[in-house]
């Protein structure tokens, strides 16, 4: 696990930046999704996608 970051001079949770970097790579599976259509078979995008983000972030924080 990643120890604290020093962002100008304050000390950022190593999940901070895990979030970041799971908000970067939905966005391409985001427009992957938008792309392929297949979010028409989906009754809530959102959910889809905040469910989408959470097993990025989990994968992130259980492999680094």
């Amino acid at each position: 696990m990643w120890r604290e970051t020093n962002v100008f001079g304050i000390f950022m949770s190593p999940l901070i930046v895990y979030a970041l970097v799971a908000l970067a790579l939905l966005w391409p599976v985001r427009w992957l999704l938008m792309r392929l259509r297949l979010l028409r078979w989906m009754e809530n995008p959102a959910i889809a996608y905040l469910s989408l983000y959470l097993c990025i972030l989990a994968a992130l924080v259980t492999w680094l």
